[in-house]
């Protein structure tokens, strides 16, 4: 899940009326390719509800670059599950599942971006062909855990309301290599050529704590499980 920080508004006040500001969550969108993290042209951002419904598009405020994005959000809507689509005409749409503010803020300079194209099915490619797997379908879901290390002993499984889909996980060695041995934690993983439906991705822990995402995605989505943070272990008082 991506780490987003928030930045607080004031409330104005006028006399004796409080005039209450729009609740903005608002930030700058990225394109991640083979040279690094650029901004995206022709930026576009999708808020998405619990049950994957629309709520609204983000705009670029007067004065601002077009990769910095704006969405106003209703009361009702913060501190609630949702789903943020960032695209480009020319980028693969990454699909990010997390939880809104509790007020107005700003997502993190670099926490949510699209993919280029061509990177991205290279990158993905990368992976599968270790296991070999081929890429035949558009939806695939990418993971990277926060803190590697903690992520011993784990299982991680990923459904619909029908079946499960095979989830892969890799390491990285200290030559650089990718290795499919994970006994010392996991850097990276991927599940492939899933379908447009309802998706759960479900982490249990070493000491059995549950985590869970929902994914609502359409055709040419990449999920996004990156930056993914397990809760702290529990103690025995």
């Amino acid at each position: 899940m991506s780490p987003l920080s928030f930045t607080l508004l004031p409330t104005l006040f006028i006399g004796c009326q409080s005039i209450e500001p729009p609740i903005i969550w608002e930030g700058y969108a990225f394109e991640q390719t083979s040279e690094g993290m650029v901004p995206l042209q022709g930026a576009m951002v999708e808020l998405m509800d619990k049950n994957g419904a629309l709520i609204e598009e983000g705009t670029t405020p007067a004065g601002r670059p077009e990769h910095f994005l704006r969405l106003t959000l209703e009361e009702e809507m913060l501190n609630q599950p949702v789903e943020l689509r960032v695209s480009s005409p020319t980028t693969t749409p990454i699909l990010w599942s997390g939880i809104s503010p509790s007020t107005s803020g700003t997502w993190l300079a670099g926490g949510l971006f699209s993919i280029e194209e061509a990177f991205g099915f290279e990158f993905l490619n990368t992976f599968a062909d270790t296991v070999d797997v081929e890429l035949t379908g558009s939806i695939h879901l990418w993971g990277e855990p926060f803190r590697s290390e903690e992520w011993t002993g784990v299982v991680i499984t990923l459904s619909d309301e029908v079946q499960d889909y095979p989830i892969y996980t890799f390491s990285q060695l200290p030559n650089g290599l990718i290795s499919t041995n994970t006994e010392n934690g996991i850097d990276w993983f991927f599940a492939w050529n899933l379908p447009a439906t309802t998706l759960f991705l479900t982490v249990e822990t070493s000491d059995g704590q549950m985590i869970e995402t929902i994914y609502h995605p359409e055709e040419g989505d990449l999920l996004s499980a990156l930056y993914y943070a397990l809760p702290p272990k529990e103690t025995t008082p």
